[in-house]
């Protein structure tokens, strides 16, 4: 190996590698316990950088789940848009009763 004396003394590629060494054997600061012990100012962050990840993972799993214009089989859900015709979707939605709501659309049924 590479000895600090005859980095010193040799050509500043040496130098350079010496440096990438020591930057790549030392692990980054609040990435491990022990460490996040020392900076306590980074355990918040940690704390909402988790949670932002946790909400878009599950809002992400409801829209797969709930959305009416996503079906997971065509057998027994053909039109997944019926289903919620008068279900509320909205997380939230003060202004109408969706159990007594009617949606003005067209009723497409197979006439043939």
């Amino acid at each position: 190996g590479l000895h600090r004396r005859h980095i010193v003394s040799g050509c500043c590629c040496c130098s350079v590698y010496y440096h990438l060494q020591q930057l790549h054997s030392t692990t980054m600061q609040g990435t491990n316990l022990s460490s996040l012990k020392r900076h306590p100012a980074l355990i918040p962050l940690y704390i909402f950088v988790g949670a932002g990840m946790a909400g878009a993972f599950f809002y992400t799993l409801r829209l797969a789940f709930k959305n009416p214009d996503v079906t997971w089989n065509r057998v027994t859900n053909p039109e997944p848009q019926k289903e919620y015709a008068e279900k509320q979707y909205k997380f939230y939605s003060p202004v109408r009763d969706y159990s007594t709501y009617r949606a003005p659309v067209p009723k497409f049924d197979d006439e043939n």
